[in-house]
């Protein structure tokens, strides 16, 4: 890697560092960038957000833009760290990358590394694994306090915090024969052997002894459960806060992207396992066909064949028939109440690394780690690659509360986050797929305009006006439905001594479809001709002199463009 890369991709950052990152990047590429915070955390750190684009074409807000974001979840830190990786590559590409190069005159980027700050902050700085806002959810410290159960906490003050497992004649695991770091399942019937129960390694709230149960976490909002669409409040959607938007990092999100009309796509980073979430989280693919969008569906399987290409990982339905309804998800959001497309992009596959296929092979969330042939396999896996390091061997520990126990396990930079000295891959891995599907952004544009002289000073100006992206310019059919997608505008601007003599100063026209409907093997609709992606506007206008008439097109989700024409004066 060149010396002059300012981002070390083998590094998760702390806030301060990642601030000093994002800083020097905007100081050393002032016209391609913008650095602004959209608010600040409840702990007073900003939400910083990169804004992406060739500013000699055109403003970011001129531009369809396109939203990219990680760490909504405080321990999915591996988003981070692809949200820089994209920043980078896309700054220090611009004008050697032809298409990096088109993408950035054309669109524009908006990057917000980390959502979560202070979780995150926290998850960074300390053993904790589960630290959502980094602030007491849904009991604050004093109730906290006051209930029972086990909680999260390095018992042994190694740094790490993973499992415990005591001796219980009635417990449901044994040492594995195969390996004495895995713990296998007990067989039906079988006795005769030490059998352990297992914990995550903790303290226990107000114990005077007898069972071990759990406490409710101390940081237990889940900031993916807090946006308005099918929101249900905490408890009956765990974590989600008690109103839409309460928790002021979505809030911040939803104001940015609410005053940035321009944004027409997004894709959030999360972790773990591998996989392209898409809408609905609480309704089936049967719901566009019902609503009539089915043109929708198929736009985000086209984005599911993207994600296979760049990244290997498959795309999944977010609901499917048995599972669990997800309330208050930002992806719903965002379409539903946007009309932009929107996905969650899973990072960091450790089954799939390890050989177990990826997520639709393994059976997807029926998959279980504590099968002892795939612990096996996960166990051979970190010998190999990471020399060890990412498991801690079991030992024996004198418990405050709970007398002799064991503690060990697989440390939570392996499981849930790559390894430190694997981010780099998992990043190059991954970061394509956002900026393709940022390409396919509608993008409105004056192709050409005409003046043909008809006598009396007069001359008919036609313009012609072409949406060049591959979504249509109203972006999603659920916009429509919803009424959320506004027409294209077109003006007319003259110069001094030039009046218009007919025709209106400004028109809306019916919006433009994009490629999207004439891509073979996808698609293809009888009535979606070219005509479709075009349209024609035309005014007389009588010139006394010669002058400059400017057609401008004006488009919420396909950007702005303009093209100026002479016109003389006309006999």
């Amino acid at each position: 890697m060149s010396k002059k890369v300012e981002v070390d991709f083998k590094k998760y950052y702390k806030y301060d560092e990642l601030t000093a990152v994002l800083g020097n990047l905007a100081k050393k590429y002032p016209k391609l960038t913008d650095l602004v915070s959209m608010g600040k955390s409840p702990q007073g750190r900003d939400f910083w957000v990169i804004k992406i684009t060739n500013k000699g074409t055109g403003s970011a807000e001129d531009k369809p833009a396109f939203w990219i974001d990680g760490n909504t979840h405080a321990s999915e830190v591996t988003g981070s760290a692809l949200c820089l990786y994209t920043i980078w590559y896309l700054l220090t590409n611009y004008g050697k990358d032809r298409f990096v190069t088109d993408l950035l005159d054309t669109r524009s980027i908006y990057v917000n590394p980390r959502i979560d700050v202070d979780g995150t902050e926290l998850y960074l700085t300390t053993p904790l694994n589960q630290t959502g806002g980094a602030r007491f959810y849904p009991y604050d410290e004093e109730e906290w306090s006051k209930k029972e159960g086990l909680y999260e906490d390095d018992v042994d003050a190694d740094g790490h915090i993973v499992q415990m497992r005591i001796e219980d004649p009635l417990g449901d695991w044994k040492v594995s024969d195969e390996d004495p770091r895995l713990m296998a399942k007990r067989k039906a019937g079988e006795e005769g052997g030490v059998y352990y129960r297992i914990y995550p390694e903790g303290m226990m709230l107000n114990y005077d002894g007898g069972e071990i149960k759990m406490a409710p976490p101390k940081y237990g909002l889940n900031l993916n459960r807090n946006c308005p669409a099918n929101f249900l409040p905490h408890p009956q959607q765990s974590g989600a806060g008690p109103y839409p938007l309460s928790e002021p990092e979505q809030r911040a999100l939803a104001d940015f992207l609410k005053a940035h009309p321009n944004v027409a796509g997004r894709v959030s980073y999360h972790t773990t396992g591998g996989m392209l979430f898409r809408p609905f989280s609480t309704k089936t693919d049967r719901y566009f066909l019902e609503k009539g969008i089915k043109k929708d569906l198929d736009n985000y399987e086209f984005l599911g064949k993207i994600c296979v290409e760049t990244t290997a990982y498959p795309p999944v339905q977010s609901f499917q028939e048995g599972e669990s309804p997800r309330y208050g998800d930002s992806d719903d959001f965002y379409y539903e109440y946007f009309g932009i497309y929107d996905v969650c992009l899973e990072l960091w596959d450790l089954a799939g690394r390890v050989g177990l296929g990826n997520y639709v092979e393994r059976g997807g969330a029926k998959f279980d780690w504590n099968e002892e042939k795939k612990g096996l396999v996960v166990l051979r896996w970190i010998d190999t690659e990471t020399k060890g390091v990412g498991f801690i061997d079991w030992k024996s520990f004198n418990h405050p509360q709970l007398g002799p126990v064991e503690i060990g396990g697989i440390m939570k930079y392996v499981m849930n986050n790559p390894p430190p000295e694997f981010l780099e891959d998992e990043c190059r891995k991954d970061f394509m797929f956002a900026l393709k599907f940022a390409s396919l952004l509608p993008l409105v544009r004056v192709s050409e305009v005409r003046v043909t002289p008809v006598g009396d000073k007069t001359s008919r100006v036609q313009a012609t006006i072409e949406n060049r992206g591959f979504f249509p310019t109203y972006v999603s059919e659920l916009a429509v439905k919803s009424e959320l997608a506004k027409p294209v505008r077109v003006e007319i601007e003259l110069s001094e001594g030039v009046s218009l003599v007919g025709g209106r100063k400004w028109v809306e026209i019916p919006h433009l479809q994009g490629g999207s409907e004439r891509i073979p093997g996808v698609r293809w609709y009888r009535a979606a001709l070219p005509e479709r992606s075009r349209k024609t506007v035309e005014w007389l206008v009588k010139a006394e002199k010669p002058a400059i008439v400017k057609v401008k097109a004006i488009s919420e989700k396909a950007g702005i463009h303009s093209r100026e024409v002479k016109i003389s004066k006309t006999p």
